[in-house]
């Protein structure tokens, strides 16, 4: 699990739900004094993105087991921020729902239920939508980064990983792009 402070006003007021009108312009004005902190996991890989009818489709459902290594996440995050000194605490829901003290932490979150469509999840880093490989039927790249199905043209980005990694990709992918720039040059020199 890694913990990231991060914060973007537009962003932040969507994952905290404080409403409209005054109780949304109340939150902002009290803003320079908010932080969101995010829970990174290594999820399960249970979703899919196809082509349907010339339309791309993405499916993508939280397994229960990424649930709960989630539902963690959010307790340990909240023991932080309320150590930290935090007087209110947001749960990124679709419908309000705060932690007011630390001991509603395990209450609240333990009530949670995986329901599509009920949480803000983001994906900072989204990865293994064109994955890696020899095989044109499993994978949508060759092993040197050109697709199967176009000569010339690359992927150099983290949809080639096999699988999510669990964290910020950065440098696997600055390691992608050095290793398929060669084999680039390799191909055309």
């Amino acid at each position: 699990m890694l913990l990231d402070a991060i914060q973007e006003p537009v962003e932040a007021s969507f994952q905290a739900e404080p409403g409209t009108g005054k109780p949304y312009m109340s939150y902002m004005s009290k803003y320079r004094n908010t932080v969101r902190l995010i829970t990174l996991i290594h999820d399960q890989n249970v979703g899919e993105v196809n082509w349907k009818d010339g339309v791309k489709e993405i499916k993508y459902f939280v397994d229960d087991g990424d649930f709960e290594i989630m539902k963690n996440g959010l307790k340990t995050n909240a023991r932080v921020l309320f150590a930290a000194g935090a007087k209110q605490l947001f749960i990124p829901t679709s419908h309000k729902l705060t932690i007011d003290s630390e001991d509603q932490i395990d209450a609240v979150i333990e009530g949670l239920d995986n329901e599509p469509a009920r949480y803000r999840y983001t994906s900072f880093h989204p990865q293994g939508t064109c994955r890696m490989g020899a095989d044109p039927k499993s994978t949508v790249v060759s092993p040197t980064g050109e697709t199967h199905e176009v000569k010339n043209l690359y992927i150099v980005d983290a949809s080639l990983l096999p699988t999510s990694i669990g964290y910020n990709p950065s440098e696997t992918v600055y390691a992608l792009a050095h290793y398929i720039s060669d084999q680039i040059n390799r191909a055309h020199t």
